[in-house]
């Protein structure tokens, strides 16, 4: 008899997606806020993310950010 697992209901795989996504988006915050092109929000609307979270990454690589 075959076993069926969906693997897209396991906790470690949706995990292992957030947190794919979530590097994706650091990621992007830092090569957009290294451009000095743009403002914070911005950034965060056009990734749609929160400011605070863009916030928080320019100040954990000390990069100046145009508010």
């Amino acid at each position: 008899m075959p076993i069926h697992y969906d693997i897209e209901t396991d906790e470690l795989y949706v995990e292992g997606i957030e947190k794919g996504i979530l590097q994706k988006s650091e990621e992007t915050v830092i090569s957009l806020l290294e451009m000095q092109q743009f403002t914070v929000p911005q950034i965060a609307k056009m990734l749609r993310v929160t400011e605070e979270f863009v916030l928080q990454i320019a100040d954990k690589l000390g990069l100046k950010v145009i508010r």
